[in-house]
Formats: structure tokens, sequence, C-alpha cells
């Protein structure tokens, strides 16, 4: 039971940090803040990602605050960490999923 519990979020911390670590290295200067999202979408929820990519991509990041996200979609197999900036994204970096 423990092993069930303990697994999901052992590989949650390590996509965070690993998401925070190329985040800050990648990104370029520092910012002051990251907003770091985690998009759970491997679901019926999918539909709702790409409104809410737009919006945030309608602010994207700026000097002083940095827009990362890391997607699960149900329609791919990876996950991907990406940056979010006006009007676009860039994709850091891509993980292969097991179905």
């Amino acid at each position: 039971m423990r092993k069930k519990i303990l697994l999901p979020i052992g590989l949650l911390l390590t996509f965070a940090t690993q998401a925070l670590f190329v985040a800050v290295v990648s990104a370029g200067p520092t910012a002051q803040w990251t907003f770091m999202i985690y998009v759970c979408a491997d679901n019926d929820l999918e539909g709702s990602w790409a409104p809410n990519l737009a919006k945030l991509e309608s602010v994207g990041s700026t000097s002083n605050v940095h827009f990362v996200a890391l997607v699960d979609l149900k329609s791919t197999q990876t996950v991907e960490l990406i940056h979010i900036e006006p009007g676009t994204h860039t994709v850091f970096a891509t993980w292969w999923t097991q179905q």
C-alpha cells in the first residue's frame, strides 16, 4: 500500500526538481518569481489545456516572472516541460511515459 502512494509522490518530486533546474538554467536571467504549473490532463480534462495555454501565452514570461508548465496529455505518450513566453511556448525537455 505504501509503495502505491510513495511511487507517484517520488516521481512528481523528481519531475518538479528537474523542471525547476531546467527552467532556471535554460530561461536565461534569473526572475524574481517562477510560476510552475503541473498539467495533469491525462484524462478527459485534456481539452481544457489549450484555452488555458492561450491565456498564459497572452501574458507570457517577463524578466520578473517566468511561467513554466509540466504537461501530461492523454493524446501523447510524453510529458513535456515548457516555458511559456508571450505568444508562444518552448519545449525544454520531454520524457516518455509507459502506457
